[in-house]
């Protein structure tokens, strides 16, 4: 009887809980590892927990914010970045369409670049220590890492060059 009991539990476990929490004891033990990961809800989850765990900066390049990954409780979780003080960029390819759905304090955290189409990649950075990059869009296979030393570097690099076209962009998505 217990043993069948403890094979039901076994089977009641939920992935995407098991995901959040290897995301968010990587990020807050400072884990040094990569996890893959090529889901929406594994995109929503990392961006959400990057947001809640940064303490200076959080910063994002994305095609667009479509509500698949971009959903309430990221953004919740960004809005409430911005309160904290933590320096929130987000730089989309496309002008956000929803962009009302937005929190103000997210809001005007949010830039439009006009590069060539599909030559941005999509990524996040948070703290210069933990990221999460898209490799291929269109298969949707991405990469998470947190203090990954020999992308650190490169992770470096990233942070300027977003910060710095956010600056250069101007006002409004």
């Amino acid at each position: 009887m217990d043993n069948e009991r403890n094979k039901q539990e076994v089977n009641a476990v939920d992935p995407l809980k098991v995901y959040r929490d290897l995301v968010r004891f990587a990020i807050e033990e400072n884990l040094s590892q990569v996890v893959p990961n090529e889901e929406p809800a594994h995109a929503r989850i990392i961006l959400e927990e990057m947001a809640k765990h940064s303490v200076k900066t959080f910063y994002a390049v994305s095609n667009k914010l479509s509500e698949d990954v971009w959903d309430n409780a990221v953004i919740s979780a960004i809005s409430s970045a911005v309160d904290r003080g933590v320096d929130v960029r987000l730089l989309v390819e496309r002008p956000c369409e929803n962009v009302d759905r937005l929190p103000e304090n997210v809001r005007e955290r949010v830039r439009s670049a006009s590069p060539k189409s599909g030559e941005l990649v999509n990524l996040a950075i948070m703290d210069g220590r933990v990221f999460r990059v898209e490799l291929d869009k269109a298969a949707r296979k991405a990469l998470f890492g947190v203090n990954v030393k020999e992308l650190s570097e490169q992770i470096a690099r990233a942070s300027g060059k977003i910060a710095f076209a956010f600056d250069v962009t101007g006002k409004g998505a």
